[in-house]
């Protein structure tokens, strides 16, 4: 009862859904433009996605010797983090291709602008249920909690259509704790636009990590996906698509990286 009490202190019970105003379409322009700003600031130095993406896509292509990638960043927003990846990816002799998808215009002609001319990476106005194609990975950064549980099931079907490897999903895990360090980080740093209000009701959106792995299991990436979470309150997806073909548990996947094996033993332990 104690531990119950003490959970529900600290980890709020259950998500809320309500609009944040980045999502208003009547929302102020240049107050969206300086938001979109603001988040790249905490994609760099608070998501962790970078980590994320160092582990599960560039060492995955280096310990499997190959060279060339394409990705999907989906709800791209302003484009940083695919940015990122593939000047990262340069940096370490891979050939990266993002295309970076947002449903918002606004974001969309934002990271055309922040982007430019780079020839590694396309930027498109679609939904993530439009997109059709094949991606080596399907990436996404902060996403997930704009969805209800059943679009994220949708989400996750579609992604098992569109994704020739690897998905990571970087999201934000719900604790009264991280809306207390957000607080003190955004009262500090975040004045003038949408992040500080979005930013604190986006984490009452977000997850606690026996939310996802249900929706994992309610989904075809059922014994093929786990949950990990890393601080400052971050909770993510990783889902590979085994090169051996069919094998649906960690213990005889011989095609799934170490790391996400290991990964998906300790997830299947927590059920």
């Amino acid at each position: 009862m104690r531990d119950r009490a003490c959970r529900t202190i600290w980890y709020p019970p259950a998500r809320i859904h309500t609009r944040e105003r980045m999502d208003d379409p009547g929302s102020d322009h240049d107050l969206v433009r300086r938001t979109l700003g603001h988040l790249a600031l905490v994609n760099r130095i608070l998501s962790r996605v970078r980590t994320l993406l160092l582990r599960f896509v560039i060492r995955d292509m280096a310990s499997r010797g190959v060279s060339q990638a394409t990705v999907l960043d989906v709800g791209a927003g302003g484009g940083d983090v695919g940015l990122w990846l593939v000047r990262e990816g340069a940096r370490r002799g891979l050939s990266i291709r993002v295309t970076c998808v947002d449903s918002d215009a606004r974001a969309v002609a934002y990271a055309k602008d922040r982007v430019g001319r780079n020839q590694a990476i396309d930027i498109v106005h679609a939904s993530l249920f439009e997109v059709e194609g094949q991606w080596d990975y399907v990436i996404s950064n902060h996403v997930l909690h704009h969805l209800r549980d059943e679009e994220i099931v949708g989400f996750l079907e579609h992604a098992r259509r569109i994704c020739r490897r690897r998905i990571l999903w970087n999201d934000l895990l719900r604790s009264r704790l991280s809306v207390l360090g957000f607080s003190a980080y955004s009262a500090l740093l975040m004045h003038g636009s949408y992040a500080r209000a979005d930013g604190l009701l986006s984490i009452l959106k977000g997850f606690r990590p026996r939310e996802l792995r249900r929706l994992i299991r309610a989904s075809s990436w059922r014994g093929r996906a786990c949950v990990g979470t890393l601080l400052p309150g971050r909770v993510y997806i990783v889902g590979e698509i085994p090169e051996c073909g069919g094998a649906r548990n960690a213990g005889d996947a011989p095609g799934y990286d170490q790391s996400v094996r290991n990964s998906l033993a300790v997830s299947s332990s927590m059920r």
